[in-house]
Protein backbone atom coordinates (compact mmCIF):
# COMPACT_ATOMS: atom_id res chain seq x y z
CA UNK A 1 0.00 0.00 0.00
CA UNK A 2 1.07 3.45 -0.75
CA UNK A 3 2.22 6.07 2.06
CA UNK A 4 -0.44 8.98 2.71
CA UNK A 5 0.19 12.40 2.43
CA UNK A 6 -2.21 15.31 2.97
CA UNK A 7 -5.40 12.81 3.57
CA UNK A 8 -4.34 11.28 -0.15
CA UNK A 9 -2.78 7.99 -1.40
CA UNK A 10 0.71 9.11 -2.65
CA UNK A 11 1.43 8.11 -6.26
CA UNK A 12 4.40 5.79 -6.11
CA UNK A 13 6.84 7.31 -8.09
CA UNK A 14 6.51 10.29 -5.27
CA UNK A 15 7.19 7.72 -2.48
CA UNK A 16 10.07 6.65 -4.18
CA UNK A 17 11.92 10.01 -5.07
CA UNK A 18 10.52 11.50 -1.87
CA UNK A 19 8.69 13.80 -3.67
CA UNK A 20 6.95 15.06 -6.79
CA UNK A 21 9.36 13.69 -10.05
CA UNK A 22 9.52 16.76 -12.64
CA UNK A 23 8.93 15.17 -16.15
CA UNK A 24 11.73 15.93 -18.68
CA UNK A 25 10.75 18.03 -22.22
CA UNK A 26 9.09 15.62 -24.56
CA UNK A 27 11.41 15.10 -26.96
CA UNK A 28 9.55 15.99 -30.32
CA UNK A 29 12.29 15.78 -33.00
CA UNK A 30 14.39 13.03 -34.24
CA UNK A 31 18.04 13.89 -34.81
CA UNK A 32 20.37 12.27 -37.60
CA UNK A 33 24.23 13.44 -37.41
CA UNK A 34 26.48 11.26 -39.88
CA UNK A 35 29.91 11.85 -40.41
CA UNK A 36 32.63 10.41 -42.53
CA UNK A 37 35.96 10.97 -43.84
CA UNK A 38 36.83 11.01 -47.62
CA UNK A 39 40.34 11.96 -50.22
CA UNK A 40 38.61 13.82 -52.40
CA UNK A 41 39.34 16.92 -53.05
CA UNK A 42 36.89 19.91 -52.48
CA UNK A 43 35.56 20.40 -55.54
CA UNK A 44 35.05 16.67 -56.17
CA UNK A 45 33.35 16.46 -52.18
CA UNK A 46 31.03 18.79 -52.90
CA UNK A 47 30.22 16.94 -56.21
CA UNK A 48 29.52 14.34 -54.41
CA UNK A 49 27.71 15.73 -51.52
CA UNK A 50 25.40 17.55 -54.12
CA UNK A 51 24.50 14.27 -55.85
CA UNK A 52 23.67 12.68 -52.21
CA UNK A 53 21.34 15.88 -51.65
CA UNK A 54 19.59 15.01 -55.33
CA UNK A 55 19.01 11.81 -54.44
CA UNK A 56 17.74 12.42 -50.98
CA UNK A 57 15.40 15.07 -52.90
CA UNK A 58 14.19 12.59 -55.31
CA UNK A 59 13.14 10.08 -52.71
CA UNK A 60 12.29 12.04 -49.68
CA UNK A 61 11.07 15.33 -51.24
CA UNK A 62 13.45 17.62 -49.82
CA UNK A 63 14.31 20.94 -51.75
CA UNK A 64 18.06 21.82 -51.03
CA UNK A 65 20.70 24.95 -52.02
CA UNK A 66 24.17 25.37 -51.24
CA UNK A 67 24.98 28.46 -48.90
CA UNK A 68 29.04 28.22 -49.02
CA UNK A 69 30.22 24.97 -48.13
CA UNK A 70 27.21 23.90 -46.82
CA UNK A 71 24.42 22.86 -48.16
CA UNK A 72 20.79 23.17 -46.67
CA UNK A 73 17.71 21.52 -46.75
CA UNK A 74 14.59 21.10 -45.85
CA UNK A 75 11.31 19.65 -46.41
CA UNK A 76 7.67 20.17 -44.09
CA UNK A 77 8.87 18.73 -40.51
CA UNK A 78 12.36 17.91 -42.00
CA UNK A 79 15.61 20.54 -42.06
CA UNK A 80 19.15 19.69 -41.98
CA UNK A 81 22.82 20.43 -43.37
CA UNK A 82 24.95 18.77 -45.39
CA UNK A 83 28.47 20.07 -44.69
CA UNK A 84 31.33 19.55 -46.95
CA UNK A 85 35.17 20.18 -46.12
CA UNK A 86 38.26 19.06 -47.49
CA UNK A 87 38.79 15.84 -45.05
CA UNK A 88 34.99 14.81 -44.35
CA UNK A 89 31.16 15.19 -44.77
CA UNK A 90 28.46 15.77 -42.44
CA UNK A 91 25.10 15.31 -42.79
CA UNK A 92 23.24 16.83 -39.39
CA UNK A 93 18.90 16.55 -39.97
CA UNK A 94 16.39 16.98 -37.46
CA UNK A 95 13.22 15.10 -37.88
CA UNK A 96 9.54 16.17 -36.78
CA UNK A 97 7.52 14.34 -34.81
CA UNK A 98 5.46 13.52 -37.69
CA UNK A 99 8.38 12.33 -39.60
CA UNK A 100 10.29 10.82 -37.22
CA UNK A 101 9.23 7.53 -37.84
CA UNK A 102 11.62 7.71 -41.37
CA UNK A 103 14.69 8.48 -39.36
CA UNK A 104 15.95 4.47 -40.00
CA UNK A 105 15.16 4.90 -43.78
CA UNK A 106 16.57 8.08 -44.42
CA UNK A 107 19.78 6.96 -41.90
CA UNK A 108 20.04 4.31 -43.87
CA UNK A 109 20.02 5.98 -47.43
CA UNK A 110 22.51 8.39 -46.35
CA UNK A 111 25.21 6.08 -44.96
CA UNK A 112 24.51 3.71 -47.79
CA UNK A 113 25.18 6.64 -50.36
CA UNK A 114 28.08 8.21 -48.37
CA UNK A 115 29.72 4.41 -48.21
CA UNK A 116 29.15 4.07 -51.52
CA UNK A 117 30.83 7.10 -52.84
CA UNK A 118 33.08 8.63 -50.15
CA UNK A 119 34.17 6.20 -48.38
CA UNK A 120 35.04 4.77 -51.93
CA UNK A 121 37.09 8.03 -52.55
CA UNK A 122 39.48 6.69 -49.62
CA UNK A 123 40.49 3.68 -51.28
Amino acid sequence: MSPVQNGREAHPLTSVYGGRKKLGKIQTMSEIDIRKTHSFDLEGAQQVADDLARDLSEKFDVDYGWEGDVILFKRAGCHGEIEVDAESVHVHAKLGFFLSYLKPAVEREINRYLDEHFVRGNS
